[in-house]
């Protein structure tokens, strides 16, 4: 059997499924499939127990759906990284490299470097934008998808 996948998620993805985000749904539902078979794991930052807490169209998550999403997050197939000193400062640093990161972006960003997971998956085009400049090796930023996205070609034949 193959290595175990980890892929990181920041709020977005969760939100997607949660708000039933039209075509954002399925991408991230195949994943979360796959994550239920045990073919994958999905990596996030215990800021994101905070992040999910509203769906479209509520001012907040009714004490009913709050149980869902409390027992949604328990599954064995959802990893949290706290965010302690290493995850707090390497954010602050990647705030200085990148001045229009936000704090919370930077974060979930800081997050997947120290989860070492193989690509961070959302739907922040700010976040996108940093793909393939931080981390060692690289780290793949991009909407959520079971296959990595094509990154371009080096070289000549």
């Amino acid at each position: 059997m193959a290595d175990l996948r980890y892929i990181y998620w920041d709020a977005n993805p969760f939100c997607a499924i949660f708000n039933n985000e039209g075509a954002r749904v399925k991408p991230c539902k195949e994943i979360l499939s796959a994550a239920e078979r045990g073919e994958l794991k999905i990596v996030t930052s215990s800021i994101t127990l905070a992040e999910v807490i509203r769906i479209k169209g509520e001012t907040g998550i009714s004490p009913g759906k709050e149980s869902v999403l409390y027992d949604y997050f328990q599954n064995d197939f959802i990893v949290f990284v706290n965010v302690e000193w290493f995850v707090g400062t390497h954010a602050r640093k990647l705030m200085h490299q990148f001045p229009s990161l936000k704090p919370m972006d930077a974060i979930h960003l800081a997050t997947a470097l120290r989860g070492k997971v193989e690509e961070m998956h959302t739907y922040d085009g700010d976040l996108i934008e940093l793909s393939q400049k931080v981390g060692v090796p690289p780290l793949t930023i991009c909407n959520p998808s079971l296959s990595s996205p094509e990154l371009p070609l080096t070289g000549s034949n």
